[in-house]
C-alpha cells in the first residue's frame, strides 16, 4: 500500500493487534488506510458500527490534514496509531502541518437549510460527535489529535440536517 507502513502484528503477515503508521499526506493514503483499520477491527472483533465509526473518524481528520494542515504539498507525513484500552479503541493523529485545533471550531448550525450553510466545519463536528473524546495539542510544531470510541456506544443523537 502506497505510504502505509503498518507495525505490530499479532504474528507477521497477519492482523494488526495495534497500529501504528506513517504515511503520505495524501488523499490515497487515507483511503488505503482503510484496510488497515478493517484488519484491526476484525483482530479485536469490533462491531461493523465502531469499525464505520473508527473509519469516519479517520476519513475526516485525515482528510483535513491533507487539505487544509498541508494544503496539498505532497511531501508531508501523518502518523496514525491505533490501539485498545479495555472497552476503548484509542486513535491518535499527528502531523506537522498548519497549527489546526479542531476542538476549538464553533459546532456548524445544523439547523439550517442545506442551501443556506458555509461549507466545511461538518466533518470536524461529525468526528466530535462520534468520538467518546477528542482533544487537541500543538507538542513540538506537531499537531496531536486523541480521540476515544467505545464499543457499540449508541448512535449518537444529532440535530436535524435536512
Amino acid at each position: 500500500m502506497a505510504g502505509l507502513d503498518v507495525i505490530d502484528f499479532v504474528e507477521p503477515g497477519r492482523m494488526p493487534h495495534a497500529i501504528d503508521v506513517s504515511l503520505d499526506a495524501s488523499i490515497d493514503a487515507v483511503m488505503a488506510l482503510q484496510a488497515d483499520v478493517d484488519a484491526f477491527s476484525e483482530t479485536h472483533d469490533l462491531s461493523p458500527r465502531t469499525t464505520y465509526v473508527l473509519q469516519l473518524i479517520l476519513e475526516e481528520l485525515l482528510t483535513n490534514v491533507v487539505n487544509h494542515g498541508y494544503e496539498g504539498q505532497p511531501d508531508g507525513t501523518v502518523i496514525v496509531r491505533l490501539s485498545r484500552e479495555n472497552e476503548l479503541t484509542v486513535g491518535e493523529i499527528i502531523d506537522s502541518g498548519r497549527a489546526f485545533d479542531p476542538t476549538g471550531r464553533a459546532d456548524p448550525d445544523t439547523s439550517a437549510p442545506l442551501d443556506d450553510r458555509p461549507i466545511g466545519g461538518l466533518g470536524v463536528h461529525l468526528s466530535r460527535t462520534l468520538a467518546n473524546e477528542l482533544t487537541y495539542e500543538r507538542v513540538d510544531d506537531r499537531n496531536v489529535v486523541r480521540f476515544t470510541v467505545s464499543d457499540d456506544a449508541p448512535p449518537p443523537k444529532m440535530e436535524n440536517s435536512q
